[in-house]
């Protein structure tokens, strides 16, 4: 009722008319009868409803009154907007921490059936691919077997292989 009242009653009352002639609401009560009119009728009445347009007046209670519950759901929308964000950057962490262990496990897997060991050089910290075993018979101190799971999402940097 409130926005009622804010509206000039002509301007209302004007508005009010025109629309139930253009529907073709006048007349019938029925509820099976639905509301038609003719095809591009609207254009015949377009300049009528433009001048009861013009007769309604705003308060300015009511503008401000819109302009805040504008700016309320503007600043909602923000929010939400935000919480997804946030929410979906969790979601991308995740995945992306889930990635880095599966690409790890992947790569195990692979040497061991592959027949192959990780290997990392002290000196540069490059990581090597060695046959299985080379640790065992290794007994320099230069290469070391990975022990570090991020040393294997590194790059490979060669192959070392048992020369027997």
């Amino acid at each position: 009722m409130r926005i009622i009242s804010e509206f000039k009653m002509r301007g209302l009352a004007a508005i009010l008319i025109a629309f139930t002639l253009l529907c073709g609401c006048a007349g019938s009560r029925s509820k099976a009868s639905r509301p038609a009119a003719a095809k591009d009728i609207f254009i015949d009445w377009e300049s009528v409803l433009t001048e009861c347009m013009k007769t309604l007046d705003y308060s300015e209670s009511f503008v401000n009154a819109t302009n805040q519950a504008s700016n309320e759901k503007l600043a909602l929308s923000k929010q939400i907007s935000q919480n997804f964000n946030r929410t979906m950057d969790g979601f991308m962490s995740s995945w992306e921490s889930r990635n880095k262990s599966q690409d790890i496990m992947s790569q195990k897997q692979s040497d061991a059936i592959l027949g192959y060991e990780r290997v990392y050089d002290t000196e540069t910290n490059e990581v090597y691919t060695a046959t299985n075993g080379f640790t065992d018979v290794y007994d320099g101190k230069r290469y070391k077997p990975v022990t570090d799971d991020n040393m294997y999402t590194e790059p490979i940097s060669g192959y070392i292989e048992k020369v027997n």
